[in-house]
């Protein structure tokens, strides 16, 4: 029997700059995407934010913790355990 692990879950996290943020407080992006490297789902946390759910999918806490450790203005692609990844 042939065991397959799970699909790899892949997100591209960033810091925005103040211009960009939908809100004030709402410094981190975080898009989900897909196998093709595409935004599927996309959601903003602030400073004290520690759950995120993007159309009906909990979001990893390691993957809002990269998003806080980006510098402001850049981002980075991470899998759902926070580590960052090249994408292709």
């Amino acid at each position: 029997m042939m065991v397959t692990s799970p699909p790899q879950k892949w997100f591209f996290v960033s810091n925005l700059e103040e211009r960009n943020r939908p809100s004030t407080g709402m410094r981190y992006e975080i898009q989900v995407l897909n196998s093709a490297g595409q935004a599927v789902g996309c959601g903003y946390v602030d400073d004290q934010s520690n759950t995120l759910e993007i159309d009906g999918q909990a979001i990893p806490r390691a993957v809002i913790e990269a998003a806080r450790e980006q510098p402001v203005g850049k981002g980075d692609y991470v899998d759902e355990l926070g580590n960052s990844v090249p994408l292709y």
